[in-house]
């Protein structure tokens, strides 16, 4: 009984993430070839959410990693966000390519690591895509607060995608 709530869960929550995307690019005036395009790009955000939400956070993330990274064409987890869907601690690149891997083996065609948590004076982001592997590199930019650059940088991603630009490695 309690594997199929959690599988009843698991099902809300994947068509409600959908439901809800589809619904907030309507009413942006998104056309259906854009909004299939753009719903395969999959920046986590939610998977930092707090502790205080554990028991509901664990079957999130088990729906996300199950259910939701097959159907995309790209995965753009931070530090923190790849650590959770990994399973591992990445402390540095070597750390990235690592939880690439695991993150990859769920069946997320590509992924794109955001370095910007990572210590150090250079940032690098990291995609990873069946073609190999691609560094950004740049200088650490003085920021008080950066949230919400790498969401950015997702939508940038998939409004590309959505204007017929391919993911190249």
């Amino acid at each position: 009984e309690l594997w199929r709530s959690h599988e009843r869960m698991r099902e809300r929550l994947v068509g409600f993430v959908r439901r809800r995307l589809r619904q907030q690019l309507r009413n942006r005036g998104a056309n259906r070839s854009w909004i299939k395009q753009a719903s395969e790009v999959l920046d986590p955000e939610a998977l930092t959410i707090g502790v205080e939400f554990a028991e509901i956070a664990e079957s999130a993330i088990s729906a996300l990693r199950t259910d939701l990274l097959p159907l995309c064409t790209l995965v753009t987890p931070n530090i923190p966000e790849a650590e959770i869907l990994a399973g591992i601690e990445v402390g540095d690149e070597t750390g990235m390519r690592k939880a690439a891997d695991r993150i990859l083996s769920l069946g997320a065609p590509a992924i794109l690591i955001k370095g910007g948590h990572l210590p150090g004076g250079q940032v690098v982001d990291l995609l990873f895509t069946s073609a190999g592997e691609r560094a950004w590199r740049a200088d650490r930019l003085p920021a008080g607060n950066a949230h919400g650059t790498g969401c950015t940088l997702s939508a940038a991603i998939a409004a590309g995608l959505a204007l017929g630009h391919e993911l190249d490695g």
